[in-house]
């Protein structure tokens, strides 16, 4: 019997958790085929038991209108019945509609006092939120050192998962000593001392020089999923700004570990952070698509409805002008074939918008909508202005805009490629077609 057909057979007798469990099988497709409609169920029923989780995940479906009709208000009940359970990351996600003012009116002490709530358990998204709080004075009183401590707590968050994984490594190094399974390459073989190998990207570690497809860098944040590597020698991407890149570790396969010697070029050519200002993102944006923009957009730019996640009724449907108004089109992201960025330029694009803080009008314009860098919240906001705009011109005319239509198609499968399939990740990937 599977996994699935086991967790099916308990939810079938009435349990909660397996109702939970199954809701979320059929939603992320693991042992059993993806259906929406099914995950919805599943979670519907686990939900109406007072399950939090499911409330929660329920709550998910019904802000990104994934097996259900999109309802904001609906997703925020959902939401605040998790939350009055506890449950951390529905309080957190309660936190982000006050503050953006979707489903509810907005609220900014309200929003801080349910990001607040989840803070207190420890949920890094939510201590970030917090610290931002602190440091615009949006919903608090304004207070720098209080906004460093939450920053602080957020970090300490994110470690700790390091910590979890370092953990599983020594396990993992333990076992094969145990089964005398050292194979040559590994890292602390001895006969490799001062010499390059290969491992396995799961043997990988903080600390250690590799080389990877765009060059020679050193491996400066690692937890279970990803890891990002500070470039130590001149490379394209070096010469475009961006110091680091950030990879799925599942992607990876085999990567070729140098001896830990410091990099000449690098030090002649000033790329270490250590002796040389890490331009913002801002800059690096500019310098990348060689478009100089003012550090704040036009307010006409931002008069935009926004978030459109669903086409508007009527002949044709779909959406009548052709870019939204999302920080990332305000950043220079561009699609199509007249305008639109090289495929490399614009994933160039999504790793940094991703990794790296944004400008400060970007949470002035979109409140608490894209999280700290390298969270969830941040990879499901981006992920979902792509897929609704996809959804909005297919519904549109499909024709018409193919081109623009297939970028997006290729970016949100290198986002869900390099973020999102293997990680920790509990929100669903947002639909690409349509509801006619």
């Amino acid at each position: 019997m599977t996994e699935f057909e086991q967790q099916l057979s308990r939810a079938s007798s009435g349990v909660a958790q397996a109702q939970c469990k199954v809701a979320f099988m059929y939603d992320s497709g693991q042992g059993v085929e993806q259906d929406d409609n099914e995950a919805v169920r599943w979670y519907r029923l686990a939900a109406g038991q007072g399950y939090a989780e499911a409330q929660c995940n329920l709550g998910v479906s019904y802000e990104v209108g994934k097996g259900v009709e999109r309802d904001e208000a609906e997703a925020a009940t959902w939401y605040r019945l998790a939350a009055a359970q506890g449950y951390a990351r529905a309080q957190c996600n309660l936190g982000r509609m006050y503050m953006s003012g979707r489903g509810v009116e907005e609220d900014f002490e309200e929003a801080v006092r349910w990001y607040r709530r989840a803070a207190d358990q420890g949920d890094a998204d939510a201590q970030w939120h917090v610290g931002h709080a602190y440091e615009t004075g949006i919903g608090v009183e304004k207070d720098v050192k209080e906004a460093e401590t939450w920053f602080r707590r957020a970090e300490i968050g994110r470690q700790a998962r390091v910590s979890a994984r370092g953990k599983k490594l020594a396990d993992k190094a333990a076992k094969s000593y145990a089964q005398e399974e050292i194979l040559p390459q590994h890292k602390y073989h001895d006969d490799m001392a001062g010499e390059s190998y290969w491992c396995s990207a799961e043997d990988l570690d903080e600390g250690m020089t590799v080389r990877m497809p765009e060059g020679v860098g050193v491996i400066v944040e690692m937890d279970d999923d990803f890891l990002t590597v500070r470039w130590t020698e001149q490379n394209e991407l070096t010469k475009a700004g961006f110091p680091k890149k950030r990879y799925q570790i599942k992607s990876l396969g085999n990567v070729e570990v140098l001896p830990d010697a410091p990099s000449e070029k690098a030090s002649s050519e000033g790329v270490s952070e250590s002796t040389s200002r890490v331009p913002s993102l801002w800059e690096r944006l500019q310098k990348l698509f060689e478009e100089p923009k003012s550090d704040e957009p036009k307010s006409d730019e931002l008069d935009w409805p926004w978030p459109i996640t669903e086409a508007p009724e009527g002949v044709g449907g779909g959406v009548q002008f052709e870019h939204e108004a999302s920080a990332l089109k305000l950043m220079g992201y561009t699609v199509g074939k007249s305008q639109g960025k090289p495929p490399k330029a614009r994933k160039d694009f999504l790793d940094a918008f991703f990794s790296n803080s944004l400008p400060g009008w970007v949470e002035k314009h979109f409140p608490g909508e894209y999280g700290m860098p390298g969270s969830e919240q941040r990879l499901r906001k981006m992920a979902n202005v792509l897929a609704a705009n996809t959804r909005n011109f297919k519904r549109n005319d499909r024709e018409t805009y193919r081109f623009a239509i297939s970028d997006w198609e290729e970016d949100l499968e290198y986002l869900k490629t390099n973020y999102y399939d293997g990680g920790s990740l509990y929100f669903p990937w947002p639909p690409i077609e349509p509801d006619y």
